[in-house]
């Protein structure tokens, strides 16, 4: 077996025996993406934003609805005259 006894576990151990054996450090190893794996990755990462922007779309939409909604609440309070008053002020 290659696991010495007390080890952190077959990937230390692995990477110990690559360094004596080679003199290569397993932290300069990179395994290179599968291109289907790195288009998959792209593809949910866009859709992820997609519904992000979407969902932020429909949220601005119900404040501004609310925001109007508020304004024009405001001006029913409002009287003809005051109405008036303002106008002339502006």
């Amino acid at each position: 077996s290659l696991l010495a006894p007390g080890s952190f576990g077959p990937t230390a151990s692995a990477a110990v025996l690559l360094y004596l054996l080679t003199g290569q450090d397993a932290d300069d190893l990179e395994a290179e993406e599968d291109p289907k794996i790195s288009a998959a990755k792209k593809k949910a990462l866009i859709g992820y934003i997609q519904e992000k922007v979407n969902e932020l779309s429909v949220r601005r939409e119900k404040l501004e609805q609310t925001h109007a909604d508020m304004i024009a609440d405001d001006f029913d309070c409002v009287g003809i005259e005051e109405l008036k008053k303002l106008a002339e002020k502006a």
